[in-house]
C-alpha cells in the first residue's frame, strides 16, 4: 500500500491497478489517513487517468476529508494572521516551522499538507513568554507540558471553544527539542536567510529553502527515534523540498551540513528518499555528504533508534557537566506546576510521593 500511495503522489504514469494487490479500498484509505497524505492523494489521482476506476467509497471519502481540510484552513488561515500581525506589533520576530511553512511555500494548495498545529520559532525563552502573553491576549490558554532549561525548547498553547482546540500553537525557542540539533542553530543565523509566505501576509516568514531541508529531515529522524511509524507525509515533504532546489540550492545545503557536522544522519534520510520516491539527488551530494567526520562514541545515528543510547546520545551533546546534571534533574524532578497537572499531586506530601516514583523509574531508565 504504501508503495502505491508514494506513485500516486507522483503521478505516475504507469500507476498500478490498485485492486492488483488485493487490497480493500477501507484499507487503503485507512493507510493514507494514517501517512497523512490523503488530500494530497486526492489532488494526484482526481487529474489520473485512473481516477474513474476506482471505488466510489475511496473517492468519495478523499473529497470528504479534502472539505473538512479546506474548512480547517480557512479558519486556521485567518487566525494565524491575527496571531502573527500581534506578534509583529509587540516587536517579535518569529519564524514559521515544519507543515505550515511547507503548506504555502511547497504544496500546490495549502490543505493538501495536513498538520495539528502551527510550529513557531523566536529568538529564546524570555521572547516565548512575551509571545505567550500575546497570545494570552488573544484566547489562548498554555497548555501542560514539562518545561526547563534542557529537557524542552517550547511552549503549547491552545484557542478553545468549548471543548474543542480550536487552534493549537507550538512556540519554540529552539529549533528542535533535542540538544543536539538545536545548538546547532542560532535564530539569528536562521532569521538572516528567511524567506516570506506571502500567502499568508507580510509579517509571515519562514526558514531558507536549506535550512528547511535540514529541518525536515531532522525532524523525521527524532520522532524515528521516539518510535514513531515514519510517515509517508514526512517523506514526500521532503522530496517536495529536494525538487525545488537547484544548483546553488544543493552547495548551501551541503555547506550548512557540513558546517554542523550533520552529514551522516541527513545522508541516511535522503537515502530513505530516494528508495521510497526516487527523487533525483546530485551525486556530488551524496559524495559530500558521505565524507563525514570519523564516528566517536557520541554518534549522532543513535537518535534514529529508541533506547538508552539515543537519550545518552541527547544528554552527551550537551556542552558542559552542568548543564547536563541539569537536564538530568529536570528530568527527574519537573517543576511542581506539571507535576499538580499531571498526577493531581497537590499537597506537599502528594508532590513527594510522585517525585520518588517519577525518580525510581526514571533512574532505571
Amino acid at each position: 500500500m504504501r508503495g502505491w500511495l508514494a506513485d500516486a503522489l507522483l503521478g505516475s504514469a504507469h500507476l498500478a491497478p490498485w485492486c492488483a494487490f488485493d487490497l480493500s479500498a477501507e484499507a487503503l484509505l485507512a493507510a493514507a489517513r494514517d501517512e497523512g497524505v490523503t488530500v494530497a492523494l486526492l489532488h494526484r489521482l482526481g487529474k489520473h487517468p485512473c481516477w474513474p476506476d476506482l471505488p466510489q467509497v475511496l473517492t468519495t471519502a478523499l473529497a470528504r476529508d479534502a472539505k473538512q481540510a479546506v474548512a480547517w484552513e480557512m479558519f486556521s488561515h485567518a487566525a494565524l494572521h491575527e496571531v502573527l500581525d500581534a506578534l509583529a506589533a509587540a516587536g517579535i520576530d518569529c519564524l514559521l516551522l515544519k507543515g505550515t511553512a511547507l503548506a504555502y511555500l511547497l504544496y500546490p494548495v495549502p490543505h493538501a499538507r495536513p498538520r495539528g498545529d502551527v510550529d513557531l520559532l523566536v529568538a529564546d525563552r524570555a521572547t516565548a513568554e512575551r509571545a505567550l502573553q500575546q497570545l494570552a491576549a488573544l484566547g489562548y490558554e498554555r497548555l501542560l507540558g514539562m518545561q526547563g532549561r534542557y529537557i524542552s525548547h517550547q511552549f503549547a498553547c491552545t484557542r478553545r471553544a468549548g471543548n474543542h482546540h480550536v487552534l493549537m500553537i507550538d512556540l519554540h525557542w529552539g529549533l528542535s527539542n533535542s540538544n543536539f540539533f538545536a545548538q546547532r542553530f542560532s535564530f539569528s543565523d536562521l532569521w538572516s536567510e528567511r524567506r516570506p509566505v506571502a500567502a499568508l501576509g507580510p509579517q509571515a516568514q519562514a526558514l531558507s529553502a536549506r535550512h528547511a531541508l535540514v529541518h525536515a529531515l531532522f525532524h523525521r529522524a527524532w520522532h524515528l527515534g521516539e518510535g514513531d511509524p515514519d510517515r509517508l507525509i514526512w517523506l514526500y515533504d521532503i522530496h517536495l523540498l529536494c525538487r525545488s532546489f537547484d544548483r546553488e540550492h544543493w552547495r548551501a545545503f551541503v555547506d550548512a551540513v557540513a558546517r554542523r557536522g550533520l552529514q551522516p544522519l541527513c545522508r541516511a534520510g535522503l537515502q530513505d528518499l530516494q528508495a521510497v520516491f526516487a527523487t533525483p539527488i546530485p551525486p556530488s551530494v551524496d559524495a559530500a555528504l558521505a565524507a563525514a567526520p570519523p564516528r566517536g562514541f557520541l554518534n549522532q545515528m543513535h537518535l534514529l533508534q529508541p533506547g538508552k543510547r539515543r537519550t545518552l546520545t541527547d544528554l552527551l551533546s550537551l556542552p558542559s557537566w552542568r548543564q547536563r546534571l541539569g537536564y538530568l534533574r529536570e528530568t527527574l524532578f519537573p517543576d511542581a506546576d506539571y507535576m499538580r497537572q499531571r498526577f493531581g499531586a497537590h499537597s506537599r506530601w502528594q508532590r513527594s510521593i510522585a517525585y520518588l516514583r517519577r525518580a525510581l523509574n526514571g533512574l532505571s531508565k
